[in-house]
């Protein structure tokens, strides 16, 4: 039998095993992680990281590991219950469980959250194969995890003791069942356990990320929406996916009377006051903002339009199109050299590079768009992006929040980017999941 002669293709070809990519991935984080200990411990970057690990970019872990190492008492002294009803946030209760193990070996240090961490990012890596391999093909998905799997400021950040992973889990989660329900025709009992599912996702997005819940119900309404339009061409209804998105759709409206309804009776904080959900949104944006803004003016750092605020729902209007050029383009080429506050001058330009790189995968994102205008995962993935970034762009004012919070919504756009770029490098490459035709758009196994 003749050898196959080794290709860029057939390289690709060897990553798809979702093994592989566990094993790989798991790797490349513990790696790391090391690494930046061992940093922090012999004190070679100490501006940048202390001796836990924990990074100056990252500086709301110095809080969340002196709260973790405070709820090990409250477990030991207290028990199950006390622990759970104690003040800190969830993804803290999480990494104090991590610590309660790996501590007493490693230290309560970013190694001994480890773990969690690493089950993040894998997790984070797998639902990017998912999204990828469900909309577009198996290399698009493959390629997507592979470049946010090293993109080095993700990997730095999912090392640290923050909130994001699991809100990026739990989007990604969400957007992979809506582009099922867009893409398959379920049977009522699935459509009922994947809306059910789904619902899961956005409680957790309540509970990790409540700020952010407009952002969140609008992808719910994007994708009933999108799975209405699929039904429309296809001149039929799907009676499970519309059981399913219709569970979603109320537990997406209910969760928020419900957690006010809690903190009414217990005082107990549930993510967001009472007296800011009765706000009109344009007030919650604006109250956001001010927050952000002073934040800002007390840590210094790059800030961005510090003295722009909102008085009313005409300020938002008028300040759209400056949040989707921020949020798609921010930090801007003339910050990308200046010397920074936490990341110092190598981590600007690392940035500035990164930046560079964001812009050509919103063109090829932009490529994949034009290419399958007609297809449901593509607009699914390019306006929960959108709505993500104008929202952030909206009430974010300093860069390096920015940054952070934004990757969740621009792995949304790496996703079709790779598919683009996939597109031109292998041109014939089918498109298994992203039909030109709405209307033949293939109904695939009811139960798969």
């Amino acid at each position: 039998m003749q050898d196959r002669p080794v290709t860029i293709k057939t390289l690709f070809e060897l990553t798809l095993s979702t093994r592989r990519l566990i094993l790989a991935a798991t790797v490349v984080h513990l790696t790391t992680a090391v690494v930046i200990l061992l940093v922090g411990r012999l004190a070679l970057l100490p501006a940048m990281f202390d001796a836990n690990g924990i990074g100056a970019f990252a500086s709301d872990g110095y809080r969340y590991q002196s709260e973790a190492v405070s709820l090990l008492g409250t477990l030991w002294r207290g028990g199950a219950v006390a622990w759970l009803t104690a003040s800190p946030q969830f993804h803290v209760k999480i990494y104090s469980l991590s610590f309660a193990v790996f501590g007493p070996i490693f230290g309560m240090n970013i190694l001994a959250a480890e773990p969690i961490n690493s089950f993040y990012y894998v997790s984070t890596l797998i639902l990017i194969k998912k999204i990828g391999t469900e909309g577009f093909n198996r290399r698009a998905g493959v390629i997507a995890a592979a470049v946010v799997a090293l993109w080095p400021s993700f990997l730095l950040h999912s090392t640290q003791l923050l909130r994001d992973p699991l809100f990026i889990i739990a989007m990604l989660a969400l957007v992979l069942l809506l582009a099922k329900f867009l893409l398959r025709a379920y049977s009522w009992s699935r459509g009922l356990a994947t809306g059910t599912v789904c619902a899961g996702a956005v409680s957790v997005l309540w509970i990790v990320r409540a700020d952010i819940w407009y952002v969140v119900r609008a992808v719910v309404f994007l994708g009933v929406a999108l799975l209405l339009v699929r039904q429309f061409c296809k001149r039929r209804v799907l009676v499970g996916n519309m059981l399913g998105v219709s569970v979603l759709f109320v537990a997406t409206m209910s969760i928020p009377p419900i957690a006010a309804a809690i903190q009414e009776r217990t005082g107990a904080f549930m993510g967001i006051s009472i007296e800011e959900q009765r706000l009109p949104l344009w007030a919650r944006i604006a109250r956001r903002r001010q927050r952000f803004i002073m934040n800002g003016r007390i840590n210094g750092g790059s800030n961005i339009d510090l003295d722009v605020e909102f008085a009313n729902s005409a300020d938002v209007a008028r300040y759209l199109p400056r949040a989707v050029e921020i949020g798609y383009f921010a930090p801007f080429p003339e910050i990308w050299f200046a010397p920074g506050r936490s990341v110092g001058g190598t981590g600007r330009v690392l940035i500035g590079l990164e930046t560079l790189l964001t812009y050509v995968i919103e063109l090829l994102a932009f490529i994949c768009l034009c290419r399958w205008w007609r297809s449901l995962p593509s607009w699914l993935l390019s306006l929960t992006a959108a709505t993500g970034l104008t929202a952030l762009g909206l009430v974010v004012v300093n860069v390096g929040t920015l940054y952070r919070l934004r990757f969740a919504f621009w792995m949304m756009l790496v996703i079709p980017g790779m598919a683009g770029l996939v597109h031109i490098l292998w041109p014939l490459e089918p498109q298994s999941r992203a039909p030109d035709d709405l209307a033949s758009v293939p109904d695939l196994e009811r139960s798969a």
